[in-house]
């Protein structure tokens, strides 16, 4: 993996989500909030990652939905969808369940900050996916500078009539002109929820 040639894959909405996701998931853990994401074009190549010092190299072919499932199928893959814009949960978990593992090849010497048991991490992690917002959209409103947010969660009608938990959501907005440092905040949030999903509609003045 250290000597494959560094991918020259052309982005895609796929592997833009894949990526981002990834970052998420190593925001959850303080030993790899920091650790710079390289992918590794896999056509020589036969491990699925490598930790390197601060730099986490992957195989490209998780930047594939149909290369990623060949050796992983779901029943989407089965079902013959060949093209997602979001990868599946699936993959997800694989590829962090390989991160945690190249974490315990590590000497416990060289992590400078005290870890959670990879138990622990794994059930931050798969929570993190369940409650998760997707098809995020965003639209102009009715009144000059309204803009109107929509999602949708799987988890949230299911967990409001099992436990009468009514799931919710903080939604922030940022400028990019001047709050570009601040896109971190979409990757992982600790605090109060602050936003309602009950209608599953929701509007804020830029």
């Amino acid at each position: 993996m250290h000597n494959a040639f560094p991918s020259d894959l052309e982005q895609t909405p796929y592997s833009e989500a894949l990526t981002r996701s990834l970052r998420a998931m190593l925001a959850l853990d303080e030993r790899t909030k920091d650790i710079a994401i390289v992918f590794k074009s896999g056509e020589k190549a036969d491990l699925d990652l490598l930790l390197q010092g601060s730099c986490l190299l992957i195989n490209d072919k998780w930047l594939d939905f149909e290369r990623s499932h060949l050796k992983a199928p779901c029943w989407l893959s089965r079902n013959g969808v060949s093209r997602h814009d979001m990868p599946c949960d699936h993959i997800l978990t694989r590829l962090y369940d390989l991160i945690l593992c190249e974490l315990k090849k590590v000497p416990a010497s060289q992590l400078d900050k005290p870890a959670e048991s990879n138990d622990t991490l794994r059930l931050k992690m798969s929570d993190s996916l369940r409650q998760m917002p997707r098809m995020i959209g965003i639209t102009q409103g009715e009144k000059p500078g309204e803009l109107v947010i929509t999602w949708t969660m799987l988890e949230r009608d299911l967990v409001f009539k099992m436990y009468g938990f009514d799931l919710r959501c903080r939604v922030t907005l940022h400028r990019e002109s001047n709050c570009s440092d601040k896109k971190a905040d979409v990757l992982f949030y600790v605090g109060k929820i602050e936003w309602d999903v009950h209608d599953n509609r929701r509007s804020a003045n830029s």
